[in-house]
């Protein structure tokens, strides 16, 4: 008899198990939602049309659900991580001496008005001047060399 309760026992225990692996898969699956998210924006950047809702129509979820489950996951906003991971392009570039437009269109921005807009807010100065802050700052230290 006492086997019999020890299987029963077993057997209620079960459940629970059961559910923490379905949870831990759970956690998993979303962990490589947000991977994914973040792939998909480093490989379309460029893409002018890149934004929550072209985000959430490529992983056949709701904007709202991808935006605050981004947020979630990073603390960020998705439309803010979009433009770093432009902005990051956009600064090498500037240091490859290409036209302001040109770089613009190459990283994603629907118009040179909003680029100039967005660098400034994020950066703090206008291209320009972080090209010229830059490229002051790399003379300088290959003289120190």
């Amino acid at each position: 008899m006492h086997l019999v309760q020890v299987h029963l026992m077993d057997m209620l225990d079960a459940p629970e198990d059961t559910d923490a692996t379905m949870q831990e898969a759970q956690e998993e699956e979303k962990g490589r939602l947000y991977l994914q998210i973040r792939a998909y924006i480093e490989e379309n950047y460029a893409d002018a049309g890149l934004n929550v809702n072209a985000i959430s129509e490529r992983f056949e979820r709701p904007a709202a659900f991808i935006s605050r489950y981004f947020k979630e996951m990073s603390g960020e906003n998705l439309t803010q991580y979009i433009h770093t991971v432009r902005l990051q392009h956009v600064k090498e570039k500037l240091m490859q001496d290409e036209k302001l437009e040109s770089i613009a269109v190459s990283c994603g921005f629907g118009s040179l008005r909003s680029f100039l807009r967005i660098f400034k807010q994020y950066e703090g100065v206008t291209p320009s001047q972080y090209r010229e802050l830059h490229s002051n700052k790399e003379e300088t230290s290959h003289e120190n060399i």
